[in-house]
């Protein structure tokens, strides 16, 4: 029961911050909102460190659930923005996401690889430990990157408004609504299959 409200909790921030998140990323700054999310993933690995008790652990995931609500997309996104920008086009977006993806995706196996020694040699806690450097670069490694502004408008309505019409229309129109729906009950069973794996 622990690992399912763990998972719901994680799912339901994540579904709640998305949308708003993604308003803010193209009305302020997708660069700064990536170094929020880089200070919101060490916030969770410090909590998950220092985690004794089932509510804590709870916090810690609420707080990883708010930082994959923050990240997410947002490099996808300047990516399609820089091209944009520097080729006034969109062609071979595609090319440049599969490479974008593919790094990520050797990323996660050499740190799960990686991860996974730390936590048989030296402790499992000591991984949430061993993620800070990572995360720390990451912020750091930030501050030289240019964000394209081509996604900046110049004229643009009210957060506030914004924000309700984007709800309206997800919660209006039923295939949006089911999607939103399948993606919560999707998002929980993965997460749940990922805690009963830690275990």
């Amino acid at each position: 029961s622990t690992v399912a409200l763990a998972a719901i909790v994680s799912n339901v921030v994540i579904l709640s911050a998305e949308i708003p998140s993604g308003i803010i990323a193209d009305r302020w700054s997708r660069k700064k909102l990536l170094v929020i999310a880089g200070f919101v993933d060490i916030v969770f690995l410090l909590i998950s460190l220092s985690a004794n008790s089932v509510p804590v652990y709870i916090l810690a995931l609420a707080f990883g659930g708010f930082y994959i609500a923050l990240n997410s997309g947002l490099v996808d996104t300047i990516v399609y923005d820089t091209l944009l920008e520097e080729t006034g086009s969109r062609a071979g977006f595609e090319k440049h996401l599969g490479v974008l993806h593919a790094l990520r995706s050797a990323g996660l196996v050499l740190g799960s690889l990686l991860g996974g020694l730390v936590g048989q040699y030296v402790s499992l806690r000591s991984t949430y430990l061993w993620t800070l450097p990572g995360s720390i670069i990451f912020i750091f490694a930030l501050t030289f990157l240019r964000e394209p502004t081509v996604h900046i408008a110049e004229d643009r309505t009210e957060f506030l408004h914004q924000f309700k019409e984007t709800l309206v229309y997800v919660f209006a129109k039923g295939y949006a609504r089911w999607i939103v729906i399948s993606m919560l009950c999707l998002g929980v069973l993965s997460t749940f299959v990922l805690e009963l794996d830690q275990l």
